[in-house]
């Protein structure tokens, strides 16, 4: 089975392009954010800002080369209804793979939220929870 060496939800990433490598900017704990007073914010509301995360996985057995392998992440508000779902499969082709996740907005409407993270064999029915990172959203008064 995979190894997850890094799992971290970042503001912004940079690949170079000749190495491939990349460079975390801002790694997330907690996000501040003004709303002016008196403004209610609506089930669904997004903060509008790109952020990324991103995963690196290990090849620990030979056998796991030939596998697919699936990841979920999952943002979930502080009551735990999911918010948003990502899915995507992938395959070892060296000793280590990298993903990384797009994700368009902050949902608001909650004082925390938790980024999940749960993989399985593609195919498989149940996913294996590994990893969950929480991120404290703070409303600024203005």
């Amino acid at each position: 089975m995979p190894k997850l060496l890094l799992f971290a939800p970042c503001e912004k990433l940079l690949i170079d392009e000749q190495t491939k490598t990349i460079s975390l900017i801002v790694i997330l704990q907690e996000i501040h954010y003004k709303i002016p007073p008196g403004t209610q914010i609506q089930p669904g509301a997004m903060l509008p800002m790109q952020w990324s995360i991103v995963t690196l996985w290990r090849e620990e057995e030979p056998q796991d080369s030939n596998v697919e392998f699936e990841q979920q992440l999952l943002i979930e508000g502080s009551g735990g209804d999911i918010l948003s779902t990502n899915e995507a499969r992938f395959k070892f082709t060296a000793p280590s793979h990298r993903m990384i996740a797009h994700v368009p907005g902050i949902p608001l409407g909650s004082r925390k939220i938790n980024v999940r993270l749960a993989y399985r064999v593609a195919g498989v029915k149940d996913w294996i929870p590994l990893a969950s990172y929480p991120i404290e959203l703070m409303q600024d008064v203005i």
